[in-house]
């Protein structure tokens, strides 16, 4: 599950930062990149688990992250794909 998805489980960007005393737009910045810093994991496990999600830990966190940043970005477009065929 994606960061994304953590802070929609969260009851939304609004609800989340309330949850984790952050600012809105802190949150909602997160969920419009769909990343969570890794400096900001244990809060987010920590207030998670407290709700009771009790799949999102830090290393959940950080495998989601990591899945990621380690994805191959599809930079080709359909005239690239011409090209190279």
């Amino acid at each position: 599950m994606d960061h994304k998805a953590i802070i929609k489980a969260l009851g939304g960007w609004r609800k989340a930062s309330q949850k984790l005393d952050m600012p809105v737009q802190r949150v909602r910045f997160w969920e419009r990149r769909n990343s969570i810093p890794p400096e900001y994991f244990s809060a987010v496990s920590t207030v998670a688990q407290r709700e009771g999600l009790d799949w999102v830990t830090e290393k959940h966190l950080l495998e989601t992250l990591a899945a990621r940043v380690a994805a191959p970005a599809n930079d080709a477009g359909p005239a690239d794909e011409a090209v190279a065929s």
